[in-house]
């Protein structure tokens, strides 16, 4: 009989031997067809005595609803975002179990959501990654006396994609600036050691995140 499909089933037809050949009114001679538009279908069947039996239907082809949840994506920890399976009216289930068409979604998970439309199924799947945890920060001293202990000061961190240090004695002159955190200060200035004493520094950095973080205070130089 006529039938109504969601788009893409197949349809099988009905055989009573194996020992048959198909021809299909597109040319295709496959023993199934998959069904994409709405319109008439006919099939030739040709058995292994040469007889052959024609049959055809008409498919009302139904759309699948269209699901986009959207790309992969990574948000901070804490953060959360929408997740909108469209197609109002419609059936959902998501993966949390939830039977809404938007749900919030937080970093770290995985979500999936079935919807029905028309008897008709289609489904997405979203990954919300979470950025790691993003450290920038310097020791508040060191001791530049050449034993080879803490003799250099370097910025230190994870997850971080820039950063600028600067170094401030306390008349406001800058003695140390640097961007590259294999770069450290000795404690010296123009070449020439500084005094034991408290310098201010100022820290500010980039997290792969693209959050902005920064920090000041002193760090005190010991001999």
């Amino acid at each position: 009989s006529d039938i109504t499909l969601c788009q893409s089933d197949t349809l099988f037809p009905v055989q009573h031997t194996e020992l048959v050949e198909f021809m299909w009114d597109d040319g295709t001679t496959n023993s199934f067809h998959v069904v994409t538009s709405s319109g008439n279908y006919g099939v030739t069947i040709t058995n292994e005595f040469g007889c052959t039996a024609h049959d055809e239907i008409w498919v009302t082809v139904i759309p699948l609803p269209e699901v986009n949840l959207g790309a992969d994506t990574t948000l901070r920890s804490g953060d959360f975002m929408l997740l909108n399976a469209g197609n109002p009216d419609a059936l959902f289930l998501w993966s949390t179990g939830e039977t809404t068409q938007s749900i919030t979604g937080f970093a770290d998970q995985t979500y999936w959501v079935q919807v029905v439309k028309d008897g008709c199924m289609a489904n997405d799947t979203i990954f919300i990654g979470e950025f790691p945890p993003c450290t920038l920060a310097i020791p508040t001293a060191f001791s530049p006396n050449d034993d080879g202990i803490n003799d250099i000061i370097y910025v230190r961190g994870d997850h971080f994609i820039e950063f600028e240090l600067l170094i401030f004695n306390r008349w406001g002159q800058l003695v140390f600036q640097t961007k590259n955190n294999a770069q450290g200060w000795d404690g010296t200035f123009q070449g020439k050691k500084q005094a034991v004493d408290a310098y201010n520094y100022l820290l500010r950095g980039k997290c792969v995140d693209g959050q902005v973080i920064s920090s000041k205070g002193t760090i005190t130089l010991l001999r």
